[in-house]
C-alpha cells in the first residue's frame, strides 16, 4: 500500500496514514510510525507507597513506580505484576594516560599536560556519566580539567606544520565559517584580503585572490573586519585620529566576496565609552544582537554592547557591561588587546598585542557563568605562549568546533600559524602540572563512573617532583654532606604500622642503592682475580662471517675507565687487554700494552687497526668499532682514529666475552694478560652501522636494532630485547659512570642497610602475624663478602607459649642460593635453592612469595631479579604462631639450626625491604626501577635513614665515635657533619682511585687548632710506604696534602678557626695546587702519583707515620672528583652542592 506523505514538511509535524501515525524527523530526514492503531501509549504513573496502587480504574498496560520498593509494576486490569529492576554497578576497567596504565603517574615539570582516560563499561549498557575529585594531597599550583567534548584547550596547543606568509603590515584574523576562505587586513592601504584555502582550516594551502576595493573611502585607519552569519554583510573598524572608535557596516553582493561591498551608510561611533584611539579589535555575539569591543587606554576594558536589531551596527548601544583586563597585566602594562568567543559563548581567549614588555603573544583563557555576558567572565588562569612573536600586532581565531587555533603574528608578524588543540570526552581529564617548584609533592584524584543509581570508583596517585640534573657530577666519586641531625644508626618502618626497630652492632643506613640516577659500571678486578669476566653465548656476535664480510653492518661500542693497560706479550695486538673478544684471538676490540686502542680481527688472516691515540688512564673514554659494508672505522670518543676492512668470522660459532679475550692461563704467562684492568658501562652491540661524532652524554638505550646490551644496570643483564642469558664472573657492580646524575633524593633514589657480617641485625618490635596466609617479602641485596656463608631475609619466632610452635628463617647464601626453614618444636623442613642465583658484589632483586591454600598448607616460590629459581610447598600440622622480628639475625634464642658457617658472617647490603599481606609476584617480572610503595605493606624498610650520606650514591657512611649532624652550617638550611677531635669519622668504602686529575674541597669550621685530618685514603697507621695511600688535611694550620707518606707540601696560606672557610687541593698535568676561599695559593706541588683508595677513605680524621690526626669542628660539602675544576681564582659554592 502506498503512503502519501506532505510535502515539505517540518520537524515532528504528524499525519494519519494506513491506520498508523507518522512524524517527520528532520535530522534524519524519514517519517517514523509512533502509534499503531489499537495500542495505548501508556505513561508510568508514580506512588508513594505501594498501598497506594489503584485496584480499580486500570487498564492493561498500565505502568506504575512505588518510590518506597523502588519497583516497577504494570496490570492486567485487573492486577498489578512487579516487573523486576536489574542495576548491577558499572566497572572502571583502566585508568591510563597515553604512555602508562599503572599509578603513581608522574608528572612533567615543564608544564606538559598529562590527559587520564577512564575506561568504563556498564553491565546494562545504561551511559555512563564520570567525574572526579582529589581525595588526598593538595594539587597546589596544578589544576584538573574535564573534557567536555568541546576544544579549546589551548594549554595543550601543539604546533602544527604548514604556515601562511603575509606582510609585516597585516592584521585581524577572520574565516569562513567553512573553512575555506581566510580573511585579514592590511594596515597600510586599509583594505580587506582574501584567500582561499584548497583543504579547508588548512592555512599552509591559501592563496591570495582578491581584496575589498579602494572605492571604500569612510576607514582611514583599519584594524579588524568581521562578517555577519552568512557572509552577506561586512564591517570594518577604523581607529582614525585620537577620538574616533568607528565601526563600518557594507553589504556584500557575493556572499564573503569583500571585493563585492558597498557602504551601507551605516555606522556607530563607540568613542563615548572607548575615549582612547584604541579599537582594535570587535567580536559579534552567535545571534548578532550584541557586539563587544577592547580598550587599550586608559581603562583597559572589554565593553559590551546591545543591537537591536541583529546585526545592524548602527542599533547599537552601551548595555553597561565590561570586562577590567587589569589582573593579566604583565609588567603593569596591557597591550592592545585581540579576543575571540567560544562558539557558545561560554569562553573567551585574548592575546597581547602591541606589548611594550616582551609579552606579545600570550594567549589568556576567560570563563563566562552567563554566555556572552562579559561582566560574568573571569580568568581560569589557563594561558598558553606560542614561541616566535616578539612585538607589534597579534590575532587570534578557531576552528569552530575549537580544535584548531590560529595565530597572526609569528616570525615578526608575517607567518599565520596553526594549531592542534585537542578535543577531550567526558570520560578524559587533563592534569596541567605546575612548574613551580615549591608545588612539588604528591595527591591521589579519585575517578568515578555512574550510571545514575550506582557508582564506580578508582583512586589515583599523582606525583610532580623536580628532579635537577646535576652538572658535572659524573666526576663526583663522593660528596659527603649531613641532611640531619642524628647517626646513621636510626632505621625506621615506613609502613602504617611503624614498628619499632633495634639496630645490633653497626647496622646503618646510606645512600647505595640500586636506583641509582647515574646508574652502574661493571669492575674487572684483575688485581685479584685473573678470570675477571662476563661470558657470553656463541650466539653473540655470530652473523657478520667471511661469506658476507663486504655487506656487513654492525657497530660494537662502550664507556671503559681502564684502570691499566695490558701486559706485553709475545702475540701483540691479539693479546691486547680487551673490551670484547670473540673466538679465542680472532676477534678483539681493546687496548695494548702501549696504550692505543686496537681492534684484532682473524677472517682469511690477521688484520689489526691500531688507534693513533691512547686511551688515558683513570678517566672515562667512549670507544667503538663501526662497520659499514665492510669498511671498518674505530672510534676513540667520537673521533675516527683507525680504519681497515672486515675479513669476517671464521668461526662463528665460538665462545665470547666481554671483559677477556682468552682465560686459560696456561697461554697467558703473567695470569693478567688479555684481561681488562678496570670499569665498562653501556656495552653495546648492534646490527647496524650507528653513526657516532662524540662520546654519549646520556646512558645508551635498546632500540630495535640492539643484538646486547650490558654493564648498565645494578646486576648483570641484558637489557635488549633479546634477553641474552650472559654468565658474569668475578665481576662487581660499582656505583659509578661517566653520566651526570640528578640531585639526590631518598624519595626518587633510596638507600641501603649495610650489615658489617659481625653482629649486625634488626630486630622488628610488636611483629604482626606472617605464615598461614599470602604474603610476599622481597629487597634488593648486594653481598660484599665472599666467606662461606649466609644472611637472614628473615627470622621468625619462635612463639613462647607452650607447646614450643615454628621457628622459621629466610636464608639468603654467599654461593648464591637462599633457603627457606621451619621448625614447629619437633620437624624441621628445608626448601633451598641452586646455587649461582646470584653474585657477589652485584646487586639483585629477590623475593619469597607464599600462596595459602588454606588450612593444609602451602606454595612457597623463590625468585631472583624477575625469574623463578624454586618452588616448594608446605604443611602445616599444628596451629602456629609465625611473627617475623628479625632481620640479618639467625638464631633468636633457640639453636634450631646454623648452616654452613658461623651466623651472620655474610657481608650484605639491604635496600627496599618490604613484607606484604598479598602475592605480589605470580609469574616473571621486571625487578624494581625505582624504590617501591609503602601501599599494602606490613613492614617497609627503605634504608633512607641516614643523617650523613654520600649524594653520590657511592658509599653507605659508617659512622664512629660521636659524629652526627650539625645546624651550625655555611647556608642555611643545610647540615654540617660535627666531629669531636675524639675519635670521630666517617669511613667510605667503594671510592674510586685518584689519576692524572683531581679535586678535593669542602667547607670546613675549624673550633680547635693543631694538627687535623679531614680526609684520608686510609683509616689505620704505619701503613705509610710505596702504595699512594694520601691524606689531606690543615697541619700546622695550613691546607696541606701528603702522598704516598712523603712530607707534607702545604698551602702558604694559613686558616682561622672559628669561621667557615672553603679549601680546594687539584692536580692537573702533575701539578698540585691550593684555593682559600676560592683564591690560588701561591705553593705548587709536582707529582704523578695515583692516589690509591684500598678501603675507601676516612672523613675526620687521617694517619701520620704513626700518629692519628682527628678533626675538631664542623666539614661540610666534602667533594671528592676525578677531574680538575679549578686551576685559577674561582667563586667559592653559594650553595650546598648537589654533585
Amino acid at each position: 500500500m502506498a503512503i502519501n506523505f506532505p510535502d515539505s514538511p517540518t520537524n515532528g509535524q504528524q499525519t494519519s496514514a494506513g491506520g498508523n501515525t507518522w512524524q517527520y524527523n528532520s535530522a534524519k530526514s524519514v517519517w517514523e510510525k509512533t502509534l499503531t492503531s489499537g495500542r495505548s501509549s501508556a505513561s508510568i504513573t508514580t506512588y508513594a507507597n505501594i498501598s497506594d496502587l489503584p485496584l480499580s480504574g486500570v487498564s492493561v498496560g498500565d505502568q506504575a513506580f512505588v518510590i518506597g520498593s523502588n519497583r516497577m509494576y504494570i496490570s492486567n486490569g485487573t492486577g498489578w505484576y512487579s516487573v523486576s529492576l536489574v542495576n548491577t554497578n558499572p566497572n572502571i576497567t583502566s585508568i591510563q594516560d597515553a604512555s602508562s596504565n599503572t599509578t603513581p603517574f608522574t608528572l612533567a615539570t615543564d608544564g606538559t599536560a598529562t590527559v587520564i582516560t577512564v575506561t568504563a563499561a556498564d553491565p546494562e549498557e545504561v551511559p555512563l556519566t564520570y567525574g572526579y575529585s582529589v581525595t588526598s594531597g593538595s594539587l597546589n599550583g596544578s589544576t584538573v580539567a574535564q573534557g567536555t567534548g568541546e576544544g579549546y584547550a589551548i594549554a595543550s596547543a601543539a604546533i602544527l606544520s604548514g604556515t601562511h606568509t603575509v606582510t609585516a603590515y597585516a592584521g585581524a584574523l577572520t574565516f569562513k565559517p567553512d573553512g575555506t576562505e581566510m580573511y585579514y587586513v592590511s594596515t597600510n592601504n586599509d583594505r580587506v584580503n582574501r584567500n582561499t584555502l584548497s583543504t579547508a582550516w588548512d592555512v599552509s594551502t591559501a592563496s591570495f585572490v582578491g581584496s575589498s576595493p579602494n572605492t571604500l573611502s569612510q576607514v582611514s585607519n583599519l584594524t579588524d573586519v568581521k562578517f555577519n552569519n552568512d557572509g552577506t554583510k561586512m564591517y570594518m573598524a577604523d581607529r582614525a585620529g585620537t577620538t574616533d572608535n568607528t565601526i563600518y557596516q557594507y553589504s556584500l553582493s557575493t556572499a564573503w566576496d569583500p571585493d563585492t561591498a558597498t557602504y551601507d551608510n551605516k555606522s556607530y561611533d563607540f568613542s563615548s565609552v572607548l575615549t582612547g584611539d584604541d579599537l582594535n579589535c570587535f567580536v559579534f555575539n552567535a545571534d548578532g544582537t550584541a557586539v563587544y569591543l577592547a580598550e587599550h587606554y586608559p581603562s583597559s576594558n572589554i565593553y559590551q554592547f546591545t543591537l537591536s536589531t541583529a546585526f545592524d551596527i548602527s542599533t547599537a548601544s552601551y548595555s553597561n557591561k565590561n570586562l577590567s583586563l587589569t589582573s593579566i597585566a604583565s609588567n603593569g602594562f596591557i597591550g592592545r588587546q585581540y579576543f575571540q568567543f567560544t562558539n557558545d559563548g561560554s569562553k573567551l581567549f585574548l592575546i597581547h598585542t602591541f606589548h611594550p614588555a616582551g609579552f606579545v603573544g600570550k594567549i589568556y583563557e576567560y570563563s563566562l557563568t552567563t554566555a556572552y555576558d562579559i561582566s560574568t567572565a573571569s580568568h581560569t588562569s589557563v594561558t598558553y605562549t606560542p614561541t616566535g612573536i616578539t612585538g607589534g600586532r597579534s590575532a587570534i581565531a578557531f576552528k569552530p568546533d575549537g580544535s584548531k587555533m590560529f595565530i597572526m603574528g609569528t616570525d615578526n608578524h608575517t607567518t599565520i600559524s596553526q594549531f592542534n588543540l585537542p578535543v577531550y570526552a567526558d570520560n578524559q581529564f587533563v592534569i596541567n602540572p605546575s612548574t613551580t617548584e615549591a608545588d612539588a609533592g604528591t595527591f591521589t584524584i579519585t575517578f568515578t563512573a555512574s550510571d545514575g543509581i550506582n557508582q564506580a570508583t578508582s583512586a589515583n596517585e599523582f606525583s610532580l617532583s623536580f628532579v635537577t640534573i646535576v652538572t658535572d657530577s659524573n666526576h663526583t666519586t663522593l660528596l659527603a654532606t649531613a641532611t640531619g641531625t642524628s647517626d646513621n644508626n636510626n632505621i625506621t618502618d615506613s609502613s602504617s604500622n611503624s614498628h619499632s626497630i633495634t639496630v645490633a652492632g653497626d647496622t646503618h643506613a646510606g645512600t647505595f642503592s640500586p636506583y641509582r640516577s647515574g646508574g652502574y659500571s661493571t669492575f674487572f678486578n684483575t688485581a685479584t682475580s685473573h678470570n675477571a669476566k662476563i661470558d657470553l653465548p656463541t650466539t653473540v656476535f655470530n652473523s657478520y662471517t667471511t661469506s658476507n664480510a663486504s655487506t656487513s653492518n654492525f657497530t660494537i661500542q662502550a664507556m671503559i675507565y681502564p684502570t691499566g693497560y695490558a701486559e706485553s706479550h709475545s702475540w701483540g695486538n691479539s693479546y691486547a687487554m680487551a673490551v670484547f673478544a670473540k673466538s679465542v684471538v680472532r676477534i678483539n676490540l681493546g687496548i695494548n700494552s702501549s696504550g692505543y686502542l686496537i681492534f684484532h680481527h682473524y677472517g682469511t688472516s690477521a688484520n689489526d687497526i691500531v688507534g693513533s691515540s691512547q686511551v688515558p688512564l683513570n678517566e672515562w673514554s667512549h670507544v667503538a668499532i663501526i662497520c659499514t659494508n665492510g669498511s671498518l672505522s674505530l672510534k676513540l670518543n667520537g673521533t675516527q682514529v683507525g680504519t681497515g676492512t672486515w675479513t669476517g668470522l671464521i668461526d662463528p660459532s665460538a665462545s665470547a666475552w666481554v671483559g677477556a679475550h682468552y682465560y686459560n692461563n696456561s697461554n697467558n704467562s703473567t695470569g693478567n694478560n688479555g684481561y681488562f684492568k678496570g670499569y665498562i658501562t653501556d656495552f653495546k652491540i648492534s646490527s647496524v652501522a650507528e653513526t657516532i661524532t662524540a662520546a654519549p652524554t646520556l646512558r645508551l638505550v635498546s632500540d630495535s636494532n640492539t643484538e646486547l646490551l650490558l654493564c648498565h644496570l645494578p646486576y648483570i643483564a641484558d637489557g635488549s630485547s633479546n634477553s641474552v642469558s650472559v654468565t658474569p664472573d668475578d665481576v662487581s657492580i660499582k656505583p659509578f659512570s661517566p653520566y651526570d646524575y640528578e640531585g639526590y633524593s631518598a624519595t626518587d633514589h633510596g638507600g641501603s642497610m649495610y650489615f658489617d657480617g659481625s653482629g649486625d641485625a634488626l630486630t622488628i618490635g610488636n611483629p604482626p602475624t606472617l605464615g598461614a596466609n599470602d604474603y610476599t617479602v622481597e629487597s634488593w641485596v648486594y653481598f660484599v663478602s665472599s666467606s662461606t656463608g649466609h644472611s637472614n631475609m628473615l627470622t621468625q619466632g619462635p612463639n613462647t607459649t607452650s607447646p614450643l610452635k615454628r621457628v622459621s628463617a629466610f636464608n639468603l647464601l654467599t654461593n648464591g642460593s637462599f633457603n627457606m626453614q621451619t621448625y614447629d618444636g619437633s620437624n624441621r623442613v628445608t626448601h633451598t635453592t641452586s646455587t649461582g642465583n646470584f653474585k657477589l658484589n652485584n646487586w639483585h632483586h629477590v623475593a619469597i612469595t607464599h600462596e595459602y591454600n588454606g588450612s593444609t598448607g602451602g606454595t612457597y616460590k623463590f625468585w631472583v631479579d624477575g625469574e623463578l629459581v624454586n618452588s616448594g610447598t608446605k604443611t602445616y600440622t599444628n596451629s602456629y604462631y609465625w611473627n617475623y622480628n628479625g632481620i640479618g639475625n639467625y638464631d633468636m634464642g633457640i639453636n634450631v639450626y646454623r648452616y654452613n658457617g658461623t651466623i651472620n658472617d655474610a657481608e650484605i647490603y639491604y635496600s627496599d625491604y618490604r613484607i606484604s599481606d598479598t602475592v605480589r609476584y605470580t609469574s616473571s617480572f621486571t625487578p624494581p626501577t625505582a624504590p617501591l610503595s609503602s601501599s599494602g605493606a606490613s613492614l617497609h624498610i627503605k634504608g633512607t635513614d641516614a643523617s650523613i650520606i654520600d649524594k653520590s650514591q657511592g658509599s653507605n657512611l659508617k659512622l664512629v665515635g660521636d659524629t652526627t649532624g650539625s645546624t651550625t652550617t655555611k647556608f642555611t638550611g643545610a647540615k654540617s657533619m660535627y666531629f669531636d677531635g675524639s675519635g670521630d669519622r666517617a669511613t667510605a668504602t667503594g671510592v674510586p682511585d685518584l689519576g692524572d686529575d683531581f679535586t678535593i674541597e669542602c667547607w670546613v669550621y675549624s673550633t680547635a687548632t693543631g694538627n687535623r685530618g679531614i680526609v684520608s685514603s686510609i683509616d689505620n697507621v704505619g701503613s705509610w710506604g710505596s702504595n699512594g695511600y694520601w691524606s689531606f688535611g690543615i697541619y700546622g694550620g695550613y691546607p696541606s696534602l701528603q702522598i704516598d707518606g712523603g712530607s707534607y707540601s702545604g698551602a702558604s696560606t694559613s686558616l682561622s678557626t672559628n669561621q667557615w672557610v672553603h679549601i680546594a687541593v687539584t692536580r692537573t698535568s702533575n701539578t698540585i695546587r691550593y684555593f682559600i676561599n676560592g683564591t690560588v695559593d701561591s705553593t705548587t706541588v709536582s707529582n704523578s702519583l695515583t692516589l690509591k683508595n684500598p678501603s675507601g677513605v676516612v672523613i675526620g680524621s687521617s694517619p701520620n707515620n704513626n700518629y692519628i690526626y682527628n678533626y675538631t669542628g664542623y666539614i661540610q660539602d666534602l667533594r671528592i672528583a676525578n677531574e680538575c675544576k679549578y686551576t685559577a681564582n674561582f667563586t667559592p659554592p653559594t650553595a650546598p652542592l648537589e654533585g
